[in-house]
């Protein structure tokens, strides 16, 4: 039979910071990456849509490149602050972005709330 030696709580404090660290770090390399991800695919989208590299001027472009704006989306990897890329026309806001919420879930059923609450209120003549 194997013998059991006891971790001592300065060892369990050190697997417990290594973890975070861990984990925390792979977070935020997720981000990154997911981020970097949908910030090119938008320019690829734009890129194919104008059809003429950058800074050519052929008869066949379609629109001009106007530069970025951009949006804030909660997902599971936290809030990603995403560079959308735009013409003058058209913005092009990844379609697999659409599925993610601009705010979070309790922040809107908050605004519906205030909303009603704000609504009726009205209806009933003040308070």
């Amino acid at each position: 039979m194997a013998k059991v030696t006891p971790i001592t709580k300065h060892f369990q404090h050190f697997v417990n910071d290594l973890q975070e660290s861990f984990w925390g770090d792979l977070q935020g390399q997720v981000q990154q990456s997911a981020q970097k991800f949908f910030e090119l695919l938008s320019e690829l989208q734009r890129d194919l849509y104008m059809v003429s590299p950058r800074y050519a001027r052929p008869e066949q472009r379609k629109d001009y490149r106007s530069g970025y704006y951009t949006r804030d989306f909660m997902t599971r990897f936290g809030t990603l602050r995403l560079r959308i890329a735009g013409t003058r026309k058209k913005g092009f806001l990844p379609a697999v972005i659409k599925k993610f919420q601009r705010r979070a879930e309790e922040v809107a059923l908050l605004i519906r709330e205030a909303f009603l609450a704000a609504s009726a209120h009205d209806k009933c003549g003040g308070w």
